[in-house]
């Protein structure tokens, strides 16, 4: 029999196991709130579940713009990040602690889309490297509108979703501009995010299906002599196989076919790359990958990841409930002291240890 995942809720990760399910009913923040300490942790660090997730949601609220949006710069992308992350929690505009922060970063990413002809990177065009900021967002505006079912948003969804079709690679992946270039994992894992979760709305929108089958095509084609995957050729690169693995089992994704790939990032983690937060292989941005493909592959390699990561991010926390800034450069502003990078830090983060908040993951070998 093949393992199935089973969805606790569905909020960043939207997908049910089975393409064109939803998963369970999403669950209110309180039902959340209750399995905050339930997940297998170190007994010393599930009494810092709550704090450490309350000190984020906080701190997230209290350095949003006044417009609503987050981030001094890239606000598109910082915007979306943070509105997964209360969403992720279970939090809507309905929340009495984070609701106004909510509902003002909805009407900030419609408002300037539709300025912006549905360009979510709130420019005339794509320039630059404008796919992630405008995947990003379209995938927060999704995941918005599964759970909340706001038909104020649609309009932009729509368009922000054509625009990500409509800039495919006939290989099937995604470029900066989306000028159909040949696509990169980076970017496309983006796309492939943001797609999926625009699939699950049942909104007939042109194109969206092929698309996707055209991705996860693409995606593996990327893949390397020991199963990992590739940035825009065949290889191993530790750096996105996370992504590549969690894409594939986010669209019709065998998990049998994945596990020589699983086997070497955790074998590649545990001899060469250990998860330090000031270490000098801390990436943020690749772990956020590495999380969400363990945590869905499940077995040993979430039991091991989980442990790895869990007790280095937690206690990284910085008291105002904010991360600091690592050792290592990373990628993306990652380095950055300012509030983009602080955003960006703790966006990031919290998906991370969110993760297990949403799906309960496979626990078959």
């Amino acid at each position: 029999m093949k393992p199935v995942a089973i969805a606790l809720v569905s909020l960043l990760f939207v997908a049910s196991a089975v393409v064109g399910k939803n998963p369970a009913a999403h669950r209110t923040a309180p039902e959340r709130r209750r399995i905050v300490c339930t997940t297998v942790l170190p007994d010393r660090l599930k009494a810092k579940r709550q704090a450490y997730v309350t000190a984020a949601l906080v701190w997230l609220r209290q350095n949003q713009n006044t417009d609503g949006s987050w981030g001094a710069t890239h606000q598109g992308a910082m915007t979306g990040l943070a509105l997964l992350t209360f969403l992720a929690c279970g939090e809507t505009p309905e929340s009495k602690a984070y609701g106004y922060a909510i509902a003002k970063s909805v009407e900030w990413l419609t408002e300037n889309g539709a300025k912006f002809e549905g360009r979510l990177n709130m420019a005339k065009q794509f320039s630059g490297a404008a796919a992630y900021e405008h995947g990003i967002a379209t995938y927060a505006l999704s995941e918005y509108y599964n759970i909340t079912k706001d038909e104020d948003v649609l309009p932009v969804l729509r368009q922000a979703v054509a625009h990500i079709v409509a800039g495919q690679h006939e290989a099937g992946g995604w470029r900066y501009t989306y000028d159909k270039s040949a696509g990169d994992l980076s970017v496309s894992s983006w796309q492939i995010q943001a797609l999926q979760s625009a699939f699950l709305t049942k909104l007939d929108i042109p194109g969206l299906q092929p698309a996707l089958d055209k991705a996860v095509k693409f995606v593996a084609s990327l893949r390397g002599e020991h199963g990992g995957y590739g940035y825009t050729t065949s290889g191993d690169s530790y750096d996105v196989t996370g992504a590549g693995i969690y894409c594939r089992l986010l669209w019709r994704g065998e998990r049998d076919e994945l596990r020589k790939g699983m086997a070497w990032l955790v074998e590649e983690t545990e001899k060469n790359k250990p998860v330090k937060y000031n270490g000098e292989n801390a990436n943020l941005y690749v772990w956020y990958y590495h999380t969400q493909a363990c945590l869905r592959f499940g077995g040993s390699a979430w039991k091991k990841w989980n442990l790895w990561f869990q007790d280095e991010i937690v206690s990284a926390q910085s008291p105002d409930g904010s991360w600091p800034v690592p050792v290592s450069k990373g990628i993306g502003p990652q380095s950055d002291p300012g509030k983009t990078g602080q955003v960006y830090r703790t966006a990031l983060c919290m998906l991370m240890l969110e993760g297990d908040f949403r799906y309960r993951p496979f626990v078959r070998e």
